[in-house]
């Protein structure tokens, strides 16, 4: 893809890439406002008891850490799950509560830290204390319920002894009062001693029993893979999720962008109608002639797309200029300019485009004559505001005898009486126009059962006599698209025209061009190039027909080139059976004009 085609699809579809972005922008905005605060809370729980031990040995360290990766997966396992989601009543999806707690190992210690996240900050802090707590129960490494129960009767008995201790503690004290109170009584056989020497045995004894059962305690307890809940959630983090908003924003912006781009590259991939100049030139091999605007809306009344209702200064009017330029500078056959005008396929303008061509020249001078030779669907009558009764259809249903210049001078009744039949049947069937110069001859009524152009055996003599009887100095034949009727191909070798394929913009496919351009070759003919219809402004162009005529200077140089008059002089026209002459003007009337 070269560059002036990206640059056309750049234009085309700026609109499609800002939309994009635009939307992508807006979503963006529009769920920002409604995103709502994550809380995160989060509990260490401690793997292994060997914190609680004078001496732990490295072995014990080590194998608590290696454990701790196994607990990190264990946290999100369902049994941990669903009892989190049943003890704290969460109408959670379990998927979803995967997804919210998570679990890691922050550093070398055996330390595992729970993460809860949650909308609310209440249910983030109990997400993660009773995450800790189902993984503690959940355990298999703790205590078993035996010893579980000897660990509780080794406390009650501590506890027990404990009371002894004091209670024997108070006694001592109340002893050693007594003593001090009357010395006589501190011997060592006296009562009171020997009570104070059975109660410090009795503390002694209970103290000695305190230290066996903690050491029993310390021993039960004392595990590897003990868990330990060493720091619970007690309040919780709170943020918003995702990105920030301006790189959301952006994010959006250029996620949106990239879319758009490969949507429009893959839309151009598949196209595959004719969308340029350049495009036209490299797939059928010819000259374009020249490109036109769209004129107007496409369902505006034919009447109003007749350049006569624009400016002259307007792109429109300057681009039929173009085309008429490059016709008359290409192409002539003996002096008779005759020009067929075909589309591929139907709704592709050839019928405006033929109009508008013959306005333009009529408008330069030229005297030319517009045939309707579509007798399918007829444009010219409604396109010029004309009656259709009589027309191309009834001429051609005729045997018409020639009309020489010598039979112009004569008086009607001196006129051979086939003669005088052809001449009033043509002027039965010609219309002039609106437009000074410039006459038509419609289709005539079409039916179902119409004649079509090959049975027009006829029209050669008829060529002979517009010419000769009109004086016109171009011809044009508005005809049927090519691919639905063979009206255009049959009818090409009758008026030996110039022949031009009308393709619209964005519309034709280069497969039908193709086909018209092969239609035609199989009879012997060519297309001497090709009118590219509604181009879009940003399937333009430039440098393709800059050059039109200013004034009639420069039509009657390119003419008086091709050894073509102007306008031929002398030439008498029997209208209505009357006899009216019709001089030439003055080179300088022309010019004037």
């Amino acid at each position: 893809m070269d560059f002036d085609r990206l640059y056309r699809l750049f234009r085309k579809w700026l609109w499609l890439v800002i939309l994009a972005a635009a939307v992508g922008v807006a979503i963006t905005i529009a769920t920002s406002v409604n995103r709502t605060f994550t809380y995160q809370a989060q509990s260490k729980v401690l793997i292994g008891g060997f914190i609680g031990s004078t001496n732990p040995s490295r072995g014990d360290i080590e194998t608590a850490a290696v454990l701790t990766e196994t607990y990190v997966e264990l946290v999100n396992t369902p049994i941990i799950l669903q009892g989190v989601k049943d003890n704290l009543g969460l109408d959670i999806d379990m998927e979803d509560l995967k997804k919210l707690i998570l679990a890691g190992k922050p550093s070398d210690p055996p330390i595992l830290v729970i993460q809860a996240f949650y909308n609310d900050e209440k249910t983030a802090i109990d997400m993660a204390n009773e995450t800790a707590r189902q993984l503690i129960e959940s355990s298999p490494t703790n205590l078993t319920p035996a010893q579980q129960a000897q660990v509780a009767l080794a406390r009650e008995q501590m506890n027990l002894l404990n009371l002894q201790i004091q209670s024997a503690q108070e006694e001592i004290e109340a002893i050693d009062a007594r003593l001090g109170d009357d010395p006589t009584a501190n011997t060592q056989n006296s009562p009171l001693t020997q009570q104070r020497s059975a109660l410090i045995t009795q503390v002694n004894q209970a103290s000695a029993n305190i230290a066996q059962f903690s050491a029993t305690i310390a021993e039960i307890e004392q595990q590897t893979h003990r868990l330990e809940v060493i720091e619970e959630a007690t309040e919780a983090i709170f943020f918003r999720t995702g990105p920030g908003l301006a790189e959301s924003i952006i994010i959006s912006a250029i996620t949106g962008v990239i879319l758009a781009v490969v949507a429009i590259l893959l839309i151009d991939y598949l196209d595959s109608t004719v969308k340029s100049s350049k495009d036209a030139t490299n797939t059928l091999g010819l000259p374009v002639l020249g490109t036109v605007p769209q004129l107007g809306k496409r369902n505006d009344p034919y009447p109003s797309k007749v350049i006569t209702n624009w400016s002259q200064r307007s792109a429109i009017a300057e681009s039929y200029r173009a085309l008429q330029t490059n016709l008359l500078a290409s192409s002539h056959k003996n002096g008779d300019y005759t020009y067929l005008i075909t589309s591929p396929g139907e709704s592709e303008g050839k019928s405006i485009t033929a109009a508008n061509l013959a306005v333009t020249m009529a408008l330069n001078g030229l005297k030319v004559l517009l045939i309707d030779a579509d007798l399918v669907k007829p444009r010219v009558h409604e396109i010029f505001d004309l009656e259709n009764e009589r027309g191309l259809k009834n001429l051609i249903d005729m045997s018409p005898s020639p009309v020489t210049e010598a039979d112009l001078d004569k008086p009607v009744n001196d006129l051979d009486r086939d003669v005088q039949q052809t001449i009033n049947n043509l002027n039965a069937c010609v219309q002039p126009t609106s437009v000074t110069n410039l006459r038509a001859i419609t289709s005539g009524p079409v039916s179902d059962d119409s004649t079509h152009l090959s049975e027009y055996k006829s029209l050669h003599i008829w060529m002979d006599v517009f010419r000769t009887m009109l004086g016109v100095d171009v011809i044009i034949f508005d005809t049927p698209p090519c691919l639905l009727v063979s009206d255009a191909s049959i009818l090409v070798p009758i008026v030996k025209a110039d022949n031009i394929l009308v393709v619209q913009a964005g519309k034709t496919g280069r497969a039908a061009a193709l086909q018209a351009q092969t239609q035609f070759r199989q009879v012997g003919y060519e297309f001497i190039g090709l009118v590219l219809n509604r181009v879009k402004n940003y399937d333009v162009d430039h440098g393709y027909n800059s050059g039109y005529f200013k004034n009639q200077s420069e039509v009657r140089e390119v003419l008086n080139g091709q050894q073509m008059t102007l306008v031929k002089p002398d030439t008498r026209v029997i209208m209505n059976g009357a006899v009216t002459e019709n001089v030439a003007k003055t080179e300088k009337d022309q010019d004037n004009n």
